[in-house]
């Protein structure tokens, strides 16, 4: 029985205009940030820092997210489906 619901999510694609719009949302996060953050801040280092962190933690949590879309593929770190 468990098996077949693994199978379900499995086989289940992904939309992919969800997949592009949450791409174009992060891309365009990126280029807004940086212009606000420097609009906030007073020292250049500071609003690089701020924008390198805030950046680097969307793109992370998209690639989290396109890893969790297919969690049964063969990579290593991906769940098994047979013993």
């Amino acid at each position: 029985l468990n098996f077949m619901a693994t199978r379900s999510i499995a086989d289940t694609p992904f939309p992919f205009p969800y997949d592009q719009l949450i791409t174009i949302a992060v891309f365009l996060f990126m280029f807004v940030v940086p212009i606000l953050i420097t609009a906030y801040v007073g020292t250049l280092w500071v609003a690089c820092t701020l924008t390198f962190v805030s950046a680097t933690v969307y793109l992370s949590v998209n690639e989290v997210n396109k890893e969790l879309e297919d969690p049964f593929k063969y990579d290593p770190n991906d769940l098994p489906l047979a013993h």
